[in-house]
Order: structure tokens, then sequence, then C-alpha cells
């Protein structure tokens, strides 16, 4: 099983971090998007194909918040959709 990924790493004028990353395999298979992370971003939101569905819960001993657009999250029905 092979996974890779590319990483980007910067840093602002401020010493905020700022993540990158790109052209992400997991198991041989290829994943359609990217992750987008920043020191003192609030929290990590869910997104595919640039679709909002909902924050993702993880957090981080860097503080780091952003966007994770990536082809395999799925959207859920809220409470709203079952009543």
């Amino acid at each position: 099983m092979v996974s890779a990924f590319s990483l980007a790493i910067n840093y602002t004028n401020q010493n905020i971090v700022k993540v990158h990353c790109s052209k992400i395999i997991k198991g041989s298979q290829p994943l359609i998007g990217e992750i987008v992370l920043t020191q003192g971003g609030g929290g990590i939101y869910g997104l595919r194909n640039y679709f909002g569905l909902a924050p993702v819960p993880i957090s981080s001993f860097f503080n780091l918040g952003g966007i994770v657009n990536l082809s395999v999250l799925h959207p859920t029905a809220g409470r709203e959709a079952v009543e």
C-alpha cells in the first residue's frame, strides 16, 4: 500500500505557520482535493468539490484551522432531514 503527498509549510512575518497539502495518494489511489491549514485559523471545515459539508472535529496541539477539501468526504443528513 503506497501513500504519499506533497507538503508545503510557510510562515508569515508574524511567525504564523501555514500548511498546504496536495497531490495526496492513499493506498495507490490519488485523492482529488487538498488541505489548507493556518495556525490560529479556528476550526477545520470539510468540503467536497468545494461544497461545504460540516466542521471536522479534529484538534491539534498547534491550533491549526482551515479547510479540508477532499473527494473522499461524504455529506450526511442533518437532524432536520430525518424529522
